[in-house]
C-alpha cells in the first residue's frame, strides 16, 4: 500500500510545507483541530467509543469465561458472532445514515446502544439462557464495533475540503488514544471491582460522555 500510495504522493501532499518540522506540523494540527468546536467533540466522542469497543473486543472472551462460566471454545464461538455483528454492523450504520442523510443521530443512537448494552452486562449471570447472552453481546458488538465509519465520514463532512486530511489525521490520533487508554483502565477497574460484568457497567461512562458531546453539537451541526 505504501508503494501504491507513493506514485500519488505529490497530489496527495499538496497542501504541506514540506519546509515545516513534524513537530510544528502536529501542533498546528491539533490547534486547527481544537478551533473547530464540533470536530473536537466528534474527536472525543471518538476517544470514548473506541475505548469501549477496545475494551469488549479484549475482554469479552475472559469475561464469558470467568463471570459466566462457559466454555472457552464457546465464548471464542460468541465474540466471533459478536465481532461479526459488529462488521455488518458498520455497513448498516452507513447505509442508514445515508437514508436520514445524518450522521450525527445515527452515532447518537449508536451510544444510546452502547450505554444500553453496558449496563444489561451488569444484569447477566450464569442462570441466563445462551441465546439472551449472545444477543446481548451481539447487540453491543453491532454498536460498539459498527460506529467507524460514520465518524469518519462526519470527520470529513464537516471538514474544509483542503483540510480533511489533516482533521481526519487529527481525530484518529484521538481514536487510537482511546484504544490504548481504554483496555488499560479497563483491566485497573476489574482489579478493583473483581468482575469484568460489573467494570462494563462502570464502563457505560465512555459511551455516555461521548453521547452527551453528540447532543451538544446539534446547533452547530445545522449551521452546517
Amino acid at each position: 500500500m505504501v508503494a501504491l500510495l507513493n506514485i500519488h504522493r505529490k497530489q496527495l501532499d499538496a497542501d504541506k510545507n514540506p519546509n515545516q518540522p513534524l513537530r510544528k506540523n502536529i501542533q498546528y494540527d491539533l490547534a486547527m483541530l481544537c478551533q473547530h468546536k464540533g470536530l473536537l467533540r466528534l474527536s472525543i466522542m471518538a476517544f470514548c467509543f473506541s475505548a469501549t469497543q477496545l475494551s469488549l473486543m479484549s475482554f469479552a472472551v475472559s469475561m464469558l469465561v470467568e463471570d459466566l462460566s462457559r466454555t472457552l471454545v464457546l465464548a471464542g464461538t460468541i465474540v466471533s458472532l459478536m465481532q461479526g455483528f459488529g462488521a455488518v454492523g458498520r455497513i448498516a450504520w452507513g447505509v442508514f445514515a445515508d437514508k436520514v442523510s445524518s450522521g450525527l443521530p445515527v452515532l447518537i443512537l449508536i451510544g444510546c446502544l452502547s450505554i444500553a448494552a453496558c449496563l444489561v452486562m451488569t444484569q447477566l449471570n450464569t442462570q441466563w439462557p445462551l441465546w439472551a447472552v449472545i444477543i446481548v453481546m451481539c447487540v453491543f458488538g453491532f454498536s460498539a464495533i459498527g460506529w467507524n465509519g460514520v465518524f469518519l465520514a462526519e470527520v470529513a463532512r464537516m471538514s474544509q475540503p483542503e483540510q480533511v486530511s489533516t482533521m481526519t489525521g487529527m481525530a484518529l490520533f484521538f481514536t487510537f488514544s482511546g484504544v490504548v487508554i481504554g483496555p488499560s483502565l479497563f483491566s485497573l477497574i476489574c482489579k478493583f471491582v473483581g468482575s469484568y460484568l460489573l467494570t462494563f457497567g462502570v464502563l457505560s461512562i465512555f459511551p455516555a460522555v461521548g453521547t452527551i458531546l453528540l447532543f451538544g453539537m446539534r446547533k452547530e451541526y445545522e449551521k452546517i
